[in-house]
């Protein structure tokens, strides 16, 4: 007899390749498709939006996108090869990555390194450039669908400062829609607007250094685009527009606060108690009644009360308003 050992006997079993082994490829090929539509959106805003370096760097960009998404689908079906002949592997690649990384280092180090934004050019150059905005000019009115002729901007009466006094408006409107029309033309310091809606002063951003030119010339650029705008479209006048100092704008401001300061206190009594108080009084004495008893409500939340009218008194309604719209819009 052998006294060699028996050795087991191996049993090829074959190799189960479960589905989510390909889900899991096609979730990898979807995440890098991913990354392109990214790279491509951020080219296709420096494409519309940027200078001449910021086009060069969309080019960049595209380039790297359309790089990244043919790599991407070559390693899909290779992956997919390899899991279909049933291979132990490797299935990661060691180059891919790290060189599209290095690709991308040239169009990001371009755009973040180069700087060519206004306010770091040659001063002359800007003095220059706010002498230019300071002419008169011709402005055609765009603001709405009508076709209006075109209008002359009149020379100041004061020296430009970063300071504007705007008067001519005429509610309903917002103080937000004022802000919003005014942000258009540059970052706003100050804004103060007197409580009947009428006027309002604003400041451009912080005349500091080399802020200076930009917010001069972004109060001059206001003056000459906003001069006889109607504002609202529909219901407002021409807007007018000059330049204020800082500190005159600042008194102008002490003094209309303090006459509605003024204008409060004659609504109060010698002793310091409100005329309402009286009024206060003789409401305690009258019987309250519940308005669910006198008007219908709607089940919203807060409920609004209403008060049903006929249908000839609503259409003669509608007609008046139909008429007034059609002053308004001529």
């Amino acid at each position: 007899m052998s006294t060699q050992p028996l050795l087991p006997k191996r049993i090829a079993l074959p190799v189960r390749v479960e589905p989510k082994v390909f889900f899991a490829n096609e979730r990898t090929f979807l995440s890098w498709l991913q990354f392109t539509v990214v790279l491509g959106g951020l080219a296709i805003g420096l494409l519309n939006f940027g200078d001449k370096v910021g086009r060069i760097s969309a080019a960049l960009f595209t380039a790297v996108a359309m790089l990244i998404m043919m790599y991407a689908l070559f390693i899909y079906h290779w992956r997919a090869a390899k899991i279909r002949r049933k291979e132990h592997g490797p299935y990661d690649d060691r180059y891919g990555p790290t060189f599209l990384c290095l690709f991308l280092v040239d169009p990001v180090t371009l755009t973040v390194t180069t700087d060519t934004s206004p306010t770091t050019a040659n001063p002359s150059e800007n003095i220059q450039l706010i002498e230019e905005l300071k002419k008169p000019r011709r402005v055609l009115k765009t603001h709405n669908k009508f076709h209006e002729p075109e209008r002359l901007v009149p020379p100041s009466e004061h020296e430009p400062t970063s300071t504007l006094y705007i008067k001519n408006f005429v509610r309903p409107l917002t103080f937000q829609m004022v802000r919003e029309l005014l942000q258009q033309f540059g970052e706003i310091e100050y804004f103060w607007m007197d409580k009947i809606k009428s006027y309002c002063y604003v400041q451009a951003c912080a005349i500091l250094q080399g802020l200076f030119y930009k917010a001069l010339a972004s109060a001059i650029n206001a003056r000459q685009s906003l001069w006889h705008v109607t504002f609202p479209a529909e219901t407002g006048r021409p807007l007018e527009l000059e330049y204020l100092t800082p500190e005159r704008a600042r008194e102008l401001i002490a003094d209309a606060e303090a006459k509605i300061l003024q204008s409060t206190s004659h609504n109060t009594r010698p002793n310091g108690k409100n005329n309402t108080t009286t009024t206060s009084n003789v409401r305690q004495n009258v019987n309250r009644v519940a308005p669910e008893l006198l008007f219908p409500r709607t089940n919203a939340k807060p409920p609004l009360f209403y008060k049903t009218v006929s249908q000839e008194d609503a259409e003669a309604r509608i007609q008046i308003m139909e008429r007034r719209r059609g002053r308004n819009r001529t």
